[in-house]
């Protein structure tokens, strides 16, 4: 018959790498419980759990509940008691025969069972002041961590319009020297006796080139605003700091790739002789 499990939550909202590490503890769960290795059975429990705590919360006896941790210490001081209790009588139990219980043994098993209630009322009032200490300390590390991701994101946004900016800085470049080199062409194509359809050709590749370089240029552009804009909201839902570094890092080596054109070798005939020259491109 197949195990059914105690709860549906299954460790859902922690982040990936964290739910990988708890696979790893359950998996080492299994294998222990395989050859009947119960300290490796407690310590992979316990790791897991290690991990679960971080988010406040407990898996149970078998991982797949959501309790917080405050459920799960109330629980575990009333089995506690309940053993404590239960102890005490049968203690009693031993060292007294089931004859009528005499008042000297009331008295004694009265002032133990009361002994027993002082100490889970400062066993009550101590849990108390650890689970307030660790709803205050989750609560800082939550403002940390938001801290952190706001601030990775104003960063990835501050290099998404430096990108913008230097790519339209690019096109503009481009277009700069697309119109010098045109200039310089054209006196060429003159100089050489180049005119009408030839001349008009010789244009048209140049100008082809340069619309090559627009498109390519503005496949830079696309690929490193969207790396960009996915890792802001990568960050954003799981609040993973080193995914938005990751992104920054690459966005910074795409923008840094720049795509530059220049009419190089524009073969030129002269008008009335058989020999040749060669235009440079102009940076």
């Amino acid at each position: 018959m197949a195990y059914q499990a105690k709860g549906n939550y299954f460790d859902r909202h922690t982040s990936s790498s964290d739910k990988a590490a708890i696979k790893s503890y359950q998996d080492q769960w299994a294998e222990a419980n395989a050859r009947g290795d119960e300290a490796g059975k407690a310590a992979a429990h316990a790791g897991a759990e290690a991990i679960r705590a971080r988010y406040g919360y407990s898996g149970g006896e078998d991982g797949s509940e959501r309790l917080d941790l405050s459920q799960q210490q109330t629980q575990q001081l009333r089995q506690q008691q309940t053993s404590a209790l239960n102890q005490a009588l049968e203690e009693y139990r031993n060292l007294y025969n089931p004859s009528p219980v005499t008042t000297g043994m009331t008295s004694a098993l009265n002032a133990y069972t009361q002994q027993l209630a002082e100490q889970s009322r400062a066993y009550q009032q101590q849990l108390a002041e650890q689970n307030n200490a660790y709803q205050q300390m989750l609560a800082e590390q939550k403002a940390a961590q938001e801290a952190a991701v706001n601030r990775a994101v104003n960063s990835l946004e501050s290099q998404k319009a430096a990108t913008e900016q230097q790519y339209s800085e690019l096109f503009r470049q481009l277009y700069i020297d697309k119109m010098k080199n045109r200039k310089n062409l054209d006196q060429r194509l003159a100089a050489g006796g180049v005119t009408g359809g030839a001349a008009e050709t010789t244009a048209l590749g140049y100008d082809t080139q340069y619309a090559e370089a627009l498109r390519q240029g503005e496949q830079g552009r696309i690929g490193a605003i969207g790396s960009i804009d996915r890792a802001i909201t990568d960050t954003r839902l799981t609040g993973d700091i080193a995914v938005a570094d990751a992104a920054a890092k690459t966005a910074s080596n795409g923008k840094n790739s720049k795509v530059r054109i220049c009419a190089c070798n524009v073969y030129i005939k002269p008008h009335q002789n058989n020999n040749s020259t060669s235009g440079k491109c102009q940076k």
